[in-house]
């Protein structure tokens, strides 16, 4: 019955009215399907009836003349035979009528199954029915809920006409500032252009002045470098004679160079990127921390490589010396190990950090070593025995990118991701002070000047500060525009005397700054252009007379 209405799909595509229509042809259709079966059994029913009433009213003539027959003497014939009298049957005709009443009884029985099934078909058919009216009540109300969902698609779409109206008023007026745009900005371009031949002939002007002010600076130069002679055969005959030492300045008498090293003095190649360096405080040793896991020692005076320090499982990241030069460290992974300088054999390593470890070194009578890693941790070591004394977690409070400790007071000076600097007690590990958090960046690096009343500190933050450890405050910043340190581990140092700084860039320039005139080193050839890369880390020669850098060219660069 169901094939008789109308499909979904058929509903989806039409209108209201329109639907309606369909809707009640349908139905006049099945009800017309539906109604046959009814008449059928209708007439059935009558005719059924009217054989009924006939069969009854046979049957009782048949009983009344039966009755007849049995109470009353049949006639008998001259021969003594029985015979018909009169309107009455015989027996012929009783066999004949019985015949006929047994073929009525039977039609009457076929015609009572006929009924019956015609009564199952009645109710079947009704059945029918009441599942066409619940039929008929879940397509009304599923044309109510498809008129209600019309009637929403119609303002959905009123919506987007309206909203597709804005847009195309706003793509007009998009339109309109791009060509007001497009008109400025060949404005802006004549502009360029012009400020390009300007500045052009400016430049022109400027390199001109530069150049007279360069052959100037070669004048004073020749000048300094005869200065400088004179100063260090003074220097090496107060050294020679005792001449004008005190108690703090005793350990100054080694450091003959005044002026810092400007002069490309040699190139080491490698296969690998170099992370860190440092000499040795005997000027006997140039160590090298490469990526390939091994650290070389390189003798100063030829620059030949001496010893190679193995049994490393990641990269170097530091490498350092005691202040008797017997020991050299380096930090790879979440490891440290010591080696013998005199042998190059591995004493000891040290395991016990969680992450990288960025920072190690030796205390002043190099019987402790501290380490600083990213798990947010220091650790100090006894050296002889390679073991774990104390571990400062509390006061650390953020991951360690390097440390150092001051000579004569063994403090642990600690530079910090959380743009921090702090400083500890060596002896009872606890806190003594923050600095103030001027650094707007992490801090990548801490020198203590020889005298240990100053530290040097850098930050990402592409500036270099100076520190008096004496009240803990802040007494000198230093920055260029060309200079930027985008690297956690990269390496700044004062001179041996702590009259200059220096870092590495990461466009590859080495960079000197005079700590007294408040700048870069007024040189030529300052800053010092030393590699293709980013520059990793620098070590100043404990005489003064040699500057090294690092970095990830591949090149160890040393000035003199």
């Amino acid at each position: 019955t169901m094939s008789a209405l109308p499909h979904h799909d058929e509903l989806s595509n039409v209108s209201s009215p329109t639907l309606f229509t369909i809707l009640s042809s349908k139905i006049q259709k099945r009800n017309k399907v539906e109604t046959f079966p009814f008449q059928q059994i209708t007439h059935s029913y009558n005719y059924l009836l009217t054989q009924y009433n006939k069969t009854r009213m046979l049957y009782l003539e048949f009983s009344m003349h039966e009755r007849h027959v049995e109470t009353a003497p049949p006639p008998q014939s001259p021969q003594g035979g029985a015979m018909s009298v009169g309107g009455e049957y015989t027996k012929e005709q009783y066999r004949l009528l019985e015949d006929k009443l047994y073929a009525i009884q039977e039609e009457l029985t076929n015609t009572l199954r006929e009924k019956t099934q015609r009564t199952e078909s009645l109710l079947q058919a009704r059945q029918n029915l009441r599942d066409l009216e619940n039929d008929n009540r879940t397509l009304k109300d599923e044309v109510a809920s498809l008129k209600q969902q019309l009637q929403d698609q119609v303002t959905s779409n009123d919506v987007l006409q309206k909203d597709l109206k804005t847009a195309d008023s706003t793509i007009e007026l998009l339109k309109k500032q791009r060509s007001t745009l497009e008109e400025e900005l060949g404005a802006q371009k004549k502009h360029v252009l012009s400020l390009k031949e300007e500045n052009q002939s400016l430049l022109n002007a400027f390199l001109e002045q530069k150049q007279k002010q360069i052959d100037e600076m070669n004048q004073i130069n020749d000048l300094h470098k005869n200065l400088e002679l004179q100063k260090k055969e003074v220097a090496y005959l107060r050294a020679r004679y005792n001449v004008g030492k005190s108690e703090d300045d005793s350990d100054s008498s080694r450091v003959l160079v005044v002026h810092p090293p400007t002069k490309k003095h040699k190139q080491l190649k490698f296969d690998t990127e170099v992370n860190t360096i440092a000499f040795s405080p005997d000027n006997q040793y140039l160590a090298i921390g490469l990526f390939d896991k091994t650290v070389r020692l390189y003798d100063t005076n030829t620059y030949q490589e001496s010893k190679i320090l193995a049994n490393c499982t990641e990269s170097l990241l530091r490498v350092n010396f005691s202040h008797d030069a017997q020991y050299c460290l380096g930090s790879f992974g979440e490891s440290v190990n010591i080696w013998s300088t005199q042998t190059g054999r591995s004493l000891h390593t040290l395991t016990g950090h969680t992450k990288k470890i960025y920072a190690a070194d030796f205390s002043s009578d190099s019987t402790r070593v501290v380490t600083g890693s990213h798990d947010r941790s220091m650790k100090i070591w006894d050296t002889s025995r390679g073991a774990l004394i104390k571990t400062i977690v509390t006061s650390c409070r953020s991951t360690v990118n390097d440390l150092e400790l001051s000579k004569p007071s063994n403090l642990i000076v600690s530079a910090h991701f959380d743009n921090s600097i702090r400083i500890h007690d060596l002896k009872s590990c606890k806190l003594v002070t923050e600095l103030p958090k001027n650094h707007t960046q992490q801090v990548t690096s801490v020198n203590i000047s020889r005298d240990g009343k100053y530290v040097l500190s850098m930050g990402r933050d592409h500036s270099l500060r100076v520190w008096d450890l004496r009240n803990f405050k802040q007494v000198y910043v230093f920055t260029n525009s060309a200079f930027k340190n985008q690297l956690n581990w990269n390496k700044a140092v004062f001179s041996p005397r702590g009259e200059y700084i220096a870092a590495g860039s990461s466009n590859g320039q080495l960079f000197v700054w005079d700590i007294l005139g408040g700048g870069l080193y007024q040189h030529p050839s300052i800053p010092l252009k030393a590699h293709k890369d980013q520059i990793s880390g620098v070590s100043w020669r404990d005489d003064g007379s040699e500057i090294a850098s690092c970095g990830r060219d591949k090149l160890v660069t040393v000035f003199q």
